[in-house]
C-alpha cells in the first residue's frame, strides 16, 4: 500500500512579541492498493502555543 499526502499550516494570529500564536493546520492523503484502495483522507484542526 502506497500513500500520498499533503500538509500545510497557517498562521492565524500571533501575539506581538510572538510568545503566543493561533495556527490553523491541515492534511490530506490518498492511499493506493491495499484495503483502503482509494480512500481520501482529510484533516484540519486550530493549534494555541504558548511560550513561557
Amino acid at each position: 500500500m502506497n500513500t500520498l499526502g499533503l500538509t500545510g499550516k497557517a498562521n492565524l494570529w500571533s501575539s506581538p512579541n510572538r510568545a503566543t500564536t493561533l495556527d490553523l493546520t491541515g492534511r490530506v492523503s490518498k492511499n493506493f492498493g491495499g484495503p483502503f484502495d482509494g480512500r481520501t483522507n482529510k484533516q484540519i484542526g486550530l493549534g494555541l502555543n504558548s511560550r513561557f
